[in-house]
Formats: structure tokens, C-alpha cells, sequence
């Protein structure tokens, strides 16, 4: 599992957790940390899907949807990018 978490204001928080299956994002993406969740975008893992839960994230800026679609477009041939909203205590597939 590996850990991140920047604090860029007070009022901002992003984490990324990266599990055996999934990445897991928490927290605001907005136009102080927009670059570092290009960053941890850019930290899934090369092989198979890229799945990631979002349920607690917000995006509170365009270009964090943008990002999104980018890195699903630069995956390569047969790999996805599966977007969760695995809620807390529900049943994982």
C-alpha cells in the first residue's frame, strides 16, 4: 500500500491510497493541488485496469475531470480506467 497526502491550505486535503486493486482517492481537488493529482494519476499502476474509487473525492475544478479523461486516453491498447464509488461497509466485487 503506498500512502500520500498533501495539505496545500487548510481548507484542501488530497490523499491517495494505492491498494492491491484499487487506488483510492479522499479529499478537494482544486487549482492549489490540480498538479499533484496529475501526479498521483500518473502513479497507477502500468499493467491491467486502472481502477479508482472516488466516492470521497470533489472535484472542484474542470481540469480534474480533464485529467481524468486524459488518463484514461494515455492507458494503452485494452487497459481502462474503472471509476468507483465504493461507499464505506458495502460489499466490494
Amino acid at each position: 500500500m503506498v500512502t500520500a497526502q498533501l495539505h496545500p491550505t487548510r481548507e484542501t486535503t488530497l490523499t491517495y491510497v494505492h491498494e492491491a486493486d484499487r487506488a483510492v482517492f479522499t479529499g478537494a481537488v482544486d487549482a492549489t493541488n490540480i498538479e499533484i493529482f496529475r501526479d498521483f494519476l500518473a502513479m497507477l499502476p502500468s499493467r491491467g485496469d486502472a481502477v479508482i474509487d472516488i466516492a470521497r473525492l470533489e472535484l472542484r475544478v474542470p481540469e480534474a475531470a480533464s485529467l481524468l479523461v486524459e488518463t484514461a486516453r494515455v492507458l494503452g491498447e485494452g487497459r481502462k480506467l474503472v471509476i468507483t464509488v465504493d461507499r464505506p461497509g458495502s460489499p466490494r466485487a
